[in-house]
């Protein structure tokens, strides 16, 4: 079943029995991914060591991550969806996302780590985005409850790979945690109207937006000699753009029908 061809039918089981166990394997995903990519600064620091490089240097890694990841986001989303089911997606971005962690724990110079690391932008898009969608498919009355759990899933994983990511680096060294890390990646195996087309357009400018912050945080960071200013001007990015989701809300609010004004 492709994405772009979902229609309401008996034989889906929509909000009940298999639904909830598709919900399941969704969060479990997104803990993975969001997991591992919001904590592989860790990582970074001990590569970095390891190759005795800058952090300007280093940080192209996760510019070519990001521009991976946009542009195979947009692809997976917009075109390969009309042709693959979500199910061979979300295998293809275990096995690329894998089989980058394989190649960083045998990299013998930093030079080598982006073009690694286009693999695993790539199997970030084709893992992420399908994993939304798929709930669309399963969840109508209860779609927002769905929602929300999956969206957990991401928090979970950010939560629970700092320590782990800690504890595997000081065990097995920095490549043997690199290794663990792509075995993780192999668990994956065990809407509606244009949904995949307006997810996939929303992680292109995502990932364009992100592949030009890295570089610059670590021109920051060799420029300063410390992380300190660049952590002060996310969280001031993070407060505006609460700030102007809030104002949207806000103005949404003021225009609906049921307002005072």
């Amino acid at each position: 079943m492709h994405f772009n061809e979902w229609k309401p039918c008996r034989s889906l089981p929509v909000d009940k029995g298999w639904a909830w166990v598709v919900l399941m394997a969704s969060s479990v995903i997104l803990i993975i991914v969001q997991g591992s990519l919001r904590t592989f600064g860790l990582f970074i620091v001990e590569l970095q060591r390891n190759f005795e490089t800058s952090s300007t240097t280093i940080s192209i890694v996760l510019a070519a991550e990001s521009i991976s990841n946009c542009l195979s986001s947009f692809l997976a989303m917009n075109c390969l969806s009309n042709i693959l089911s979500s199910r061979t997606l979300i295998i293809i971005g275990s096995l690329l996302s894998a089989l980058c962690f394989i190649l960083d724990s045998v990299a013998s110079t930093a030079l080598m780590l982006p073009f690694f690391h286009l693999l695993s932008g790539a199997g970030i898009a084709f893992s992420y985005g399908p994993c939304l969608v798929n709930i669309s498919h399963y969840f109508k009355r209860y779609r927002g409850t769905a929602n929300a759990l999956v969206s957990c899933g991401s928090s979970i994983g950010q939560f629970l790979f700092s320590p782990l990511r800690i504890f595997l680096i000081t065990q097995y060294g920095v490549n043997g945690a690199l290794l663990v890390n792509s075995a993780l990646f192999l668990q994956y195996f065990i809407g509606e109207h244009r949904l995949s087309q307006g997810l996939g357009l929303m992680y292109l400018f995502t990932g364009l937006l992100a592949s030009l912050y890295y570089p610059f945080f670590g021109y920051i960071r060799d420029l300063t000699e410390s992380y300190d200013v660049g952590y002060v001007i996310n969280s001031v990015a993070l407060i505006v753009s609460g700030v102007l989701f809030l104002s949207e809300a806000c103005v949404k609010y003021k225009k609906s029908p049921g307002s005072d004004n």
